[in-house]
């Protein structure tokens, strides 16, 4: 999954002195990966902002995630 923004510097005027203003744009990448491995067992992946590019959603003050790995084992009965 890509997902993609263009830079934000349509935000409204602020007197805040910690107000970052503009922010520039960004691509994210992440990575899924799904597979059975038996009949009732199932293995999950997922690799979250693969290349660890830095961001920040307008008019946010905190960063957006870094790169993060998830997996998840399933048993069905």
């Amino acid at each position: 999954r890509l997902t993609a923004f263009k830079r934000q510097d349509r935000l409204p005027p602020t007197t805040d002195p910690d107000a970052l203003g503009a922010t520039a744009g960004y691509l994210v990448t992440d990575l899924f990966l799904s597979s059975e491995i038996a009949r009732d067992l199932r293995l999950d992946l997922r690799l979250d902002n693969v290349f660890d590019r830095g961001f920040r959603q307008a008019p946010n003050l905190i960063p957006g995630r870094g790169r993060s790995l998830k997996a998840q084992l399933s048993y069905r009965f």
